[in-house]
């Protein structure tokens, strides 16, 4: 039987589109715009994005003639539950996961809708992305022709645009050049510059890089409700390509894995009385709890997923037919692999509550835990696989959605501050570890901030950590917080709470008189200032080139609440002269 992997021969009719295509193309257009606009603010801005997106796009499948079935509300009930958390979590690390999570579920909605999916998930993500959405995205464009009868208008757009980016492109390089070429061109550039205000530029730019966004999208919903480029990755295709992949000897397939199961066993046996003394929380002589739980635990994750690699790509290669006794003997060596897989993350999780009882939670930890327990559910899954047929990709998509909206909505970094200042107060951790609390999101400042209430309630002063003072204040008035997209419930609750302590907005004054500090000072007390520390680290990092000289650092339309900074460079005494105070409107010396 000649199992080869043949192509498919795909032939496409030609688009044919009607005036609700053109429609949607340009609306999609617009929503390419608030992409850029609002929908990377991870907050409002990208809940309402989402929310539209998919309202938009089942208008448009419906009248496709496609209607909401089964897998796809699961999908689209995934993807409102995940889109609704940037209206209420600020943990900046789980948003950006959040929404590549999002695109990742609208793709694989939008393939569940019209029924060209393969229910295996990774390769309807790659189907979608790639074939589907640059296989149709010309079609945003020559859609346009549907508003008249001349067909040669949408690819007309089509040209236009694509000159208009790459004159753009070609601009950034010329236009420097003839600055450096012309004073009078200088001048009059910069001109237009001032003119044109920081917003303006944004706006534009927006615009750019709005038009192939919706293309983009559009291309996916006009594909998959055509079925235009649907069919290069499908079922019968993959099922080809992994009979045709099964070129390896069964012979050494098991030979390679009866000798990493004889490491295993062997290093069992050696490390027994090391290893199992983590499930009685009992450390080696001559480790402290930090050498203990960290020494090989990483390596433990990783062998993990080698072995979930191991057991993949085995039953992928390996050459044998289904009812075969090759097959059940590698049914048998991937329950084995599967075991000891669980072993090993019992281990490596056994360690990770032994270092959280000693030295409290981060979000390292409790992240690492997670993705270990999720894969320990993964392996269990792989097992029962092995005696009972079901679509375990699907599955374990269902049980990586859940673990991660549950992550997402636990409002995991406040958990993180109330149990490690619990545990400290309570005296089960020795030391309150600072540093992991500056890390944590404005989820965790109410928690923080009752700390900090208690913590002056008892010491009688306000000697605070100055480092998390920074962080706290850097957050929550540093910060754009005015801007409606911006909007997050637990945000406004951080500065509500940050706001019961009295003078805290103000904790970094300077008198109106002259004073002096050294660079060193003036980088510790700007460094809440945050993605502009490195313009003022650029400024005074070479004081002698630009000694006697005054540098007016404007900051007013980029951060809330300063305006304007002053420094007199001094290179000789490395000093800096500081003017003014932060929360003045105007310069003090003018």
């Amino acid at each position: 039987m000649d199992n080869s992997f043949e192509p498919v021969n795909i032939t496409l009719e030609k688009p044919v589109y009607d005036r609700f295509d053109a429609v949607m193309a340009i609306v999609l257009f617009a929503f390419g715009f608030l992409f850029c606009h609002m929908g990377l603010s991870l907050a409002l801005g990208t809940f309402a994005f989402a929310v539209a997106l998919f309202a938009v796009s089942a208008v448009y499948l419906t009248k496709r003639g496609h209607r909401l079935h089964g897998s796809s509300l699961i999908y689209l009930i995934i993807g409102l539950i995940s889109s609704a958390y940037f209206l209420v979590g600020a943990n900046q690390l789980l948003s950006v996961l959040n929404f590549l999570f999002i695109i990742g579920v609208y793709v694989l909605w939008v393939a569940a809708v019209c029924k060209t999916d393969t229910k295996l998930f990774p390769f309807d993500c790659l189907n979608q992305f790639f074939p589907v959405a640059f296989g149709n995205f010309s079609t945003a464009f020559s859609s346009q022709s549907a508003f008249k009868s001349g067909k040669k208008r949408g690819r007309t757009l089509l040209y236009i645009f694509i000159g208009i980016i790459i004159s753009v492109f070609l601009l950034l390089f010329i236009i420097p050049l003839l600055m450096v070429a012309d004073a009078a061109f200088e001048a009059l550039m910069d001109n237009i510059t001032i003119e044109l205000s920081s917003t303006s530029f944004e706006i534009i730019a927006q615009l750019i890089f709005g038009v192939p966004i919706g293309a983009y999208i559009f291309a996916i919903l006009y594909g998959n409700a055509h079925a235009r480029h649907t069919s290069h990755i499908n079922a019968d295709r993959l099922s080809r390509a992994s009979a045709s992949a099964r070129t390896m000897p069964c012979a050494m397939v098991f030979t390679v894995l009866s000798v990493i199961c004889a490491v295993y066993i062997l290093f069992f046996i050696s490390q027994t009385s090391y290893f199992l003394s983590a499930f009685e929380s009992i450390r080696p002589e001559n480790y402290t709890f930090a050498e203990y739980a960290r020494r090989g635990f990483f390596e433990l994750c990783a062998i993990a997923f080698i072995n979930l690699c191991i057991i993949l790509f085995s039953r992928l290669l390996a050459k044998r037919d289904e009812n075969s006794a090759q097959n059940k003997a590698l049914t048998v060596f991937s329950c084995i692999f599967s075991v000891f897989t669980l072993f090993f993350i019992a281990i490596a999780l056994s360690k990770m509550i032994m270092y959280i009882q000693a030295y409290g939670l981060t979000q390292l930890r409790v992240y690492t835990s997670l993705l270990m327990i999720t894969l320990a559910v993964v392996f269990i899954l792989m097992i029962i696989r092995q005696f009972k047929k079901f679509n375990i990709t699907k599955t374990v998509f269902i049980v990586f959605s859940a673990v991660f909206l549950i992550l997402c909505w636990s409002n995991c970094d406040s958990l993180i501050a109330r149990y490690n200042i619990n545990a400290y107060e309570s005296g089960k951790i020795e030391a309150l570890d600072i540093e992991a609390l500056c890390v944590l999101s404005p989820d965790a400042y109410p928690a923080i901030v009752d700390y900090y209430e208690s913590y002056v309630a008892e010491n009688g002063d306000d000697n605070f950590s100055e480092e998390l003072r920074t962080s706290l204040y850097f957050n929550c008035y540093i910060r754009n917080q005015n801007d409606l997209r911006n909007f997050n419930i637990n945000s406004k609750a951080a500065r509500s709470a940050v706001d019961r302590i009295e003078n805290f907005n103000t904790p970094y004054k300077f008198t109106p008189e002259r004073t002096i500090i050294s660079v060193d000072d003036l980088l510790a007390r700007y460094d809440f200032i945050g993605m502009h520390y490195s313009k003022v680290e650029e400024i005074i990092g070479k004081p002698d080139e630009r000694s006697g000289q005054f540098v007016h650092y404007y900051t007013k339309d980029e951060i809330s609440g300063i305006s304007v900074l002053s420094f007199e460079l001094d290179g000789f005494d490395n000093v800096v002269q500081v003017y003014g105070t932060l929360e003045d409107e105007k310069f003090p010396l003018e």
